[in-house]
């Protein structure tokens, strides 16, 4: 603490040049004591499970978290995109269908791609499914995700969801994870090759599967982008990478094949840029790639239990000794 008496008369029986530094130290304080609590505010704080759940706002983005592990953000001062972020790739499922008008996703959180999609394009239809009933509350509460008539949200597990629907979609977008300790984790069920091949099965002929893959630790993102990569292979007959900023993280992309996909690609771009649009479609194109590879294992249910699991560095990287749990939150 500065004692303010003794810089009081210090200043009184001083020079002129310490009645500068007086003001000077009482503005830093000032400026310091204003700007502090700007800095990180708790919006929403509960307790569910031994699980501290919050939705915090920081340097101008606002984040849903489950313990330590980010399940959503949102830039303050752009409601609807991310700034260059992952979830703008999605937007690419219009460059590989056109003729999309409907999109099913799973793993909703603060409604990012939803409102994105919802925005962009007003003709689709947009159906979330999101497993925790608070989430999709606070997608509403506290990131802006308004009550749309194309917009039908569904509170359940994402397969479930998805076995169950009747209906054929242009796109399905996976982007789900479950915490575990202080990381999120890709959902067991949701990778295996059953799976995917309930999603062909509702996507439209020319409709298309976009699923983010992500994780931290390089040695780890490496072995799940190339498992997944393999599985989708065994059921879509072509597959793409999507390279976004964050180097351990490919958004994998099943379609029904494409012949000179690169002017196809790039003719399509180019439409959709005439549009009313902030979004640079060629630009993004640009870090999309086709994958090929051979002798890949593939991800079936009769590896995993019947429940729902995380696939930890355990069960992707058997013979590692480290721990999940011991390693930062993302």
């Amino acid at each position: 603490m500065v004692n303010s008496g003794m810089l009081f008369l210090w200043c009184y029986d001083g020079q002129w040049w310490q009645q500068v530094v007086l003001r000077l130290i009482f503005f830093c304080l000032f400026a310091l004591g204003c700007s502090s609590p700007q800095q990180k505010k708790v919006l929403f704080t509960e307790v569910i499970d031994g699980q501290k759940v919050q939705v915090v706002d920081e340097k101008g983005i606002r984040g849903l978290y489950f313990g330590t592990a980010l399940q959503s953000r949102m830039f303050l001062n752009d409601k609807n995109y991310g700034k260059g972020d992952y979830p703008d790739y999605y937007h690419l499922a219009k460059v590989l269908n056109p003729n999309l008008r409907s999109v099913f996703e799973i793993g909703m959180g603060g409604g990012t791609l939803a409102k994105a999609f919802l925005k962009e394009y007003p003709s689709i239809q947009y159906t979330s499914v999101e497993i925790d009933g608070l989430t999709a509350r606070l997608a509403r509460d506290y990131f802006h995700l308004k009550n749309l008539k194309r917009h039908n949200i569904i509170v359940a597990d994402g397969r479930s969801a998805l076995e169950a629907d009747k209906s054929s979609y242009g796109a399905i977008f996976i982007d789900a994870y479950m915490p575990f300790g202080n990381r999120t984790y890709i959902p067991s069920h949701l990778v295996t090759k059953e799976f995917f091949q309930m999603v062909k099965r509702h996507l439209n002929p020319d409709g298309i599967l976009m699923i983010n893959v992500v994780d931290s630790r390089p040695e780890v993102s490496q072995v799940l982008v190339s498992k997944v990569s393999h599985t989708i292979n065994s059921v879509f007959p072509q597959v793409f990478h999507i390279r976004t900023s964050y180097r351990n993280q490919r958004i994998i992309v099943g379609s029904p094949g494409f012949k000179d996909h690169k002017t196809l690609f790039e003719k399509r771009a180019l439409e959709l840029q005439s549009g009313n649009t902030i979004l640079s479609y060629a630009t993004l194109l640009k870090n999309m790639e086709p994958w090929q590879s051979k002798n890949g294992e593939v991800f079936v249910d009769r590896q995993f239990p019947k429940e729902p699991q995380p696939l930890t560095k355990q069960i992707l990287i058997p013979t590692s000794n480290g721990s999940d749990q011991s390693f930062p939150a993302e």
